[in-house]
């Protein structure tokens, strides 16, 4: 399975929230089974924190990643 090598980035506004919404077509990953050696999600989470915003992560072996931030 290759890398991504597609992604895709959006901004949006809907009502009083805005949301940062970004996926790409990599392999994906078990994010309940993985052991998070780097600082990545770690970073995200952090900083999602940071701002009082709502974080979400989809991702799954072979169906790339998504996360979505609401603030």
């Amino acid at each position: 399975m290759q890398q991504a090598d597609r992604i895709n980035i959006q901004l949006q506004r809907r009502g009083g929230k805005k949301q940062l919404l970004y996926s790409d077509n990599g392999r994906g990953f078990d994010p309940d089974t993985v052991v998070r050696k780097g600082l990545g999600l770690k970073n995200l989470e952090s900083r999602a924190k940071m701002i009082n915003a709502e974080l979400q992560i989809r991702t799954s072996p072979g169906n790339g990643f998504q996360a979505s931030v609401a603030f």
